[in-house]
């Protein structure tokens, strides 16, 4: 196409760029006649589709190179007229040939393109026919729905949406195949053809959605409201985070200033005291600097007062007796806080939490600790317990600040309750509540219940296991059978890959929650799930992208006490069509 020589005119500029467009969007239709699976390619069809698309392939690649060759001529034209122009003469650029060049018409070089357009794309329309097939890219131009009310055959009728594209593609081609009647400037027609192949490759987009309209807008959904949920998680962080930092800016503004002040009291002691020996002073500024707490030293505090959970029922037992407790090096409790198997939440006496390890923030469903520090315990606090807790924290208050000891009601004892996540749900747990930070803050130890409370004996659980287990020992993604798992009334509830391929679905999810009346006639359904359960047959099944298929199917029940049903699906069209070249051969 662009090895040819230069000319500086408008005309060979088009020719260059639309002609490359047209190459690369032709390249875009190729890749797209080809199916997305093995198995639905014609050359795995039968003996006829192979050919036919062994020969359509020929013809393309001889239509390419017709439709080639007259790019190629048109911008020899064009550059053969911007000399004459330059030159005013025969010769070009001073060259003297021997005789006469032979030129091409430009009637004929139209006609060449147009029937060279009108032949690749008739190719690749015929190329898509022969992997999916005649029956059922005519049966796309028919709709069929269940009746309203559920009941009586399948309504049929036409759908115009697909009909419409395949007329405005036949229009389309049509167009092509008489372009050179309508124009034979070598631009115009360069427009044209790039045009004309743009708009089958629209075809082809609208025709995959209508076909696959539900999948389509389901995971467009799915995908809108999963970068919504996103973003607003990354909002409502970002705000949080936001308050922390200010909070955290005003505490340490305030410290600062706090031993800015406590330093100048310091000076002015010293100059009052100037009489005082050396060592004195030294001393006196050794004793100021230890009254100047750090925020790493009230942190250290914290978490000395705190104990991990490894000896956590010590420090229960210990409170029970007077509050008496043990304590291991800080490194080592801190990270058995960090570590511990239950939530820890540490609270002051009014229910302000100060203080969460990372178990807690799983435990209850927050991303941060910023979501839960600063906030009230009753958040955390699920069933009726969550109404009255403020209540009852405000009676432990009044009780400890008049040294009326409530410890011996409340500290040390572990305690039933629903917890409460942060999207709102409820789950069970057992807490046990400590007094730290000498005798000014709360702190909770939380473990999950959840599942722990019902019994592992309970004869439905474990009947729920044992199908769970059966159901995904049967379902194998690398079987060669299609496997479909479904209720009694035919609801699919479990299928493997090897179903989605036969069938034409695009995912598993597509085919989960339909009835296996969309694979086979309703009058055999009955049959495979209840009255013939071990039986093979021989069906001929729908695909939902394709030409229908035969089949062996057979069902048989999971677990005998249960209604679940495993249908066996193996198709028989490769093996026909391996039998049929044999027998040519």
């Amino acid at each position: 196409l662009c090895i040819v020589e230069a000319a500086e005119v408008k005309n060979y500029y088009i020719i260059i760029t639309f002609g490359v467009l047209t190459v690369i969007f032709i390249q875009i239709l190729k890749f797209e006649s080809e199916p997305s699976h093995g198995q639905g390619h014609a050359l795995w069809k039968n003996l006829l589709n192979s050919m036919c698309y062994s020969y359509l392939i020929q013809v393309l690649s001889m239509g390419l190179i017709v439709f080639g060759v007259t790019y190629k001529l048109f911008l020899k034209d064009i550059v053969k007229k911007s000399q004459m122009a330059e030159n005013g003469d025969d010769y070009g650029n001073a060259h003297r040939l021997l005789g006469p060049s032979k030129s091409v018409p430009e009637e004929t070089v139209s006609t060449v393109f147009s029937i060279g357009l009108f032949i690749v794309l008739m190719s690749l329309e015929l190329m898509c026919l022969t992997h999916s097939g005649a029956k059922t890219a005519l049966n796309k131009l028919v709709l069929r729905e269940h009746p309203e009310d559920g009941t009586g055959p399948m309504i049929t009728k036409p759908h115009w949406p697909i009909i419409i594209i395949a007329l405005f593609k036949v229009a389309i081609i049509l167009f092509a195949v008489t372009l050179c009647q309508w124009t034979n400037d070598s631009a115009v027609l360069t427009l044209c053809g790039f045009f004309i192949t743009f708009a089958v490759s629209v075809t082809r987009v609208a025709n995959f959605f209508y076909v696959h309209k539900k999948e389509v807008l389901e995971n467009f959904a799915s995908t809108i409201r999963e970068t919504v949920a996103r973003t607003s998680m990354v909002h409502h962080a970002s705000e949080n985070i936001v308050k922390e930092i200010e909070r955290k800016s005003v505490t340490m503004v305030s410290k600062i200033t706090d031993s800015a002040l406590r330093s100048s009291s310091h000076h002015s002691q010293r100059r009052d005291t100037e009489g005082t020996t050396e060592k004195k002073a030294e001393k006196e500024v050794e004793k100021d600097d230890t009254t100047l707490p750090s925020v790493e030293k009230e942190d250290e505090k914290m978490n000395n007062s705190l104990p991990s959970a490894s000896n956590h029922s010590t420090v229960s037992s210990s409170s029970e007796k007077g509050g008496k407790s043990t304590s291991s090096k800080h490194g080592d409790q801190d990270g058995g806080i960090k570590s511990s198997f239950e939530g820890i939440v540490v609270a002051d006496l009014n229910g302000i939490i100060t203080q969460v390890n990372d178990t807690a923030l799983t435990l209850f469903g927050y991303a941060s600790k910023v979501e839960m520090v600063g906030k009230n315990l009753s958040i955390l606090v699920g069933g009726s317990d969550g109404k009255r807790h403020d209540g009852y924290l405000k009676a432990f208050k009044e009780r400890h600040q008049n040294h009326e000891n409530p410890e011996h009601k409340v500290l040390g004892r572990n305690r039933m309750l629903n917890g409460r996540r942060a999207d709102g749900t409820e789950f069970p747990c057992i807490i046990g509540i400590k007094m730290v930070s000498n005798n000014t803050r709360i702190a909770g130890y939380i473990r999950d219940m959840t599942g722990v409370a019902k019994s592992a004996n309970d004869p439905k659980r474990r009947a729920s296991l044992e199908l769970e287990n059966a159901i995904a020992r049967i379902v194998d993604d690398m079987a060669f059978d299609a496997i479909i798992v479904s209720d009694a009334e035919g609801v699919i509830k479990k299928v493997n890959q090897r179903a989605v391929t036969e069938f034409g679905y695009l995912n598993k999810e597509a085919m989960v929650g339909q009835n296996i009346s969309v694979l086979m006639e309703e009058a055999i359904c009955s049959e495979l799930l209840k009255d013939a359960l071990g039986v093979q047959r021989l069906l001929v099944l729908k695909r939902k992208i394709g030409k229908d298929f035969e089949a062996i199917v057979a069902s048989k029940k999971i677990i005998e006490s249960e209604d679940s049903v495993a249908i066996y699906v193996r198709n028989l069209e490769p093996a026909k069509a391996a039998f049929k070249c044999e027998k040519c051969d």
